[in-house]
């Protein structure tokens, strides 16, 4: 539009002093306001921009403001659809949201699935939907938009508490914290626990893909969920299977601590499913070792995590180039106190019959008589461990 030269150096000078050198002020708070300055006049024109955000802070605060005030936010389901995003590891989908913040007010959802999502579904979406200043705001109900969020500068101010500390004001703040526990509890008790109770499967045909010998949940067969094919089910088991873990130790979820780190099932399924991520498992573990450690009630389930944290170190990478099922016998091979050798023995009715002969060569059919071998070696050295052959007969 045409600006009289006089004005135009005034003008310039404060949107400069309110952007403070930043394009995106200028990008986000311009573009989400294009009505109001297509229908002023010049002489209206001052005032408008006196009346902007004096920083990007403060925009954010002004997008809030327009469709909620402070004490609803914090009681409103926008707040925790918020501290989902900002905590997912990935982009996530309105239907995933969706089925999270179900599962978060109802565990047996699964039974009464038809009546109960497409409401949530419609909440979620006129949620995301007010807030266009923060989140990209999806065209349509489309039930796999990825919310996306406009800036990392939105997550920042969301989570950055030193505002309060400066005298600031903002008080739409999110507990990135609670959206890792909602996030824990979901992939845990809704996603691996489902396909954990399939395994271990009694016949693997090594041919065919194993994500397709599992079975999807009952709900996700429904031909009206958003996740009813392979396609979009299998993704969100995988992205379980990597960070539920890491999840649950930033949301202090101690009972999903436990089930996911000494799982050797799922173990299983993450060599199989997911072979690259062995090194993240055991950093994961060792994360969830330091936080357990921090407190005196979880001293005990430090020592469990560690126990495991040495078992993975010796068995995955080594059943990575065999094959999956080596992981049993390796936690048979651990010393007897050991919570991977108590939960190798209490299953091994059910593995035992997967897995091949070859692989069963510990502890499982040691002879009552071994034959001695003797080795010289040098007085200094030092004897690090000893293992049986695999025959099973030295």
């Amino acid at each position: 539009r045409n600006i009289a030269d006089q004005g135009l150096h005034e003008y310039t000078k404060i949107i400069l002093e309110k952007a403070k050198g930043m394009f995106l002020y200028v990008n986000l708070v311009f573009k989400n306001n294009e009505d109001v300055f297509e229908n002023i006049n010049d002489e209206n024109l001052l005032e408008v921009l006196k009346s902007l955000p004096d920083d990007l802070d403060a925009y954010y605060h002004s997008c809030f403001e327009r469709v909620i005030s402070e004490d609803e936010f914090q009681k409103d389901l926008l707040k925790v659809i918020l501290e989902v995003t900002v905590s997912a590891q990935r982009e996530l989908k309105l239907w995933e949201i969706t089925e999270m913040l179900l599962h978060s007010r109802d565990r047996d959802y699964e039974a009464s699935f038809e009546n109960l999502f497409e409401p949530m579904f419609n909440r979620v979406y006129d949620r995301v939907e007010k807030i266009a200043g923060l989140l990209r705001s999806p065209p349509k109900r489309d039930y796999k938009w990825v919310i996306q969020l406009n800036h990392k500068s939105v997550k920042d101010y969301l989570v950055d508490n030193k505002a309060y500390k400066s005298g600031k004001l903002y008080p739409y703040r999110i507990n990135e914290r609670k959206g890792h526990h909602l996030f824990a509890e979901h992939l845990w008790d809704n996603v691996l626990r489902t396909f954990l109770g399939q395994l271990p499967l009694k016949s693997i045909d090594n041919v065919k893909p194993f994500d397709k010998q599992l079975k999807l949940p009952k709900r996700w067969t429904n031909n009206e969920h958003p996740a009813s094919s392979r396609g979009q089910a299998l993704p969100n088991l995988k992205y379980a299977v990597q960070h539920c873990g890491s999840h649950a130790t930033r949301g202090k979820c101690w009972r999903v601590i436990e089930g996911y780190f000494t799982s050797l099932y799922l173990c299983e399924i993450r060599l199989r499913l997911c072979p690259n991520t062995v090194s993240e498992f055991v950093h994961a573990c060792n994360v969830a070792i330091v936080e357990a450690q921090k407190e005196s009630r979880h001293q005990e389930l430090a020592v469990t995590l560690g126990e495991h944290s040495r078992w993975a170190k010796l068995s995955l990478i080594p059943s990575l180039q065999n094959d999956p099922r080596w992981i049993y016998p390796c936690a048979l091979a651990m010393p007897n106190k050991t919570s991977p050798f108590k939960i190798a023995t209490q299953t091994k009715k059910d593995w035992m019959p997967n897995i091949p002969h070859k692989y069963q060569w510990t502890r499982s059919n040691k002879p009552s008589r071994l034959n001695p071998t003797t080795v010289k070696i040098d007085t200094k050295a030092t004897i690090l461990g000893l293992a049986f052959s695999p025959d099973g007969k030295h």
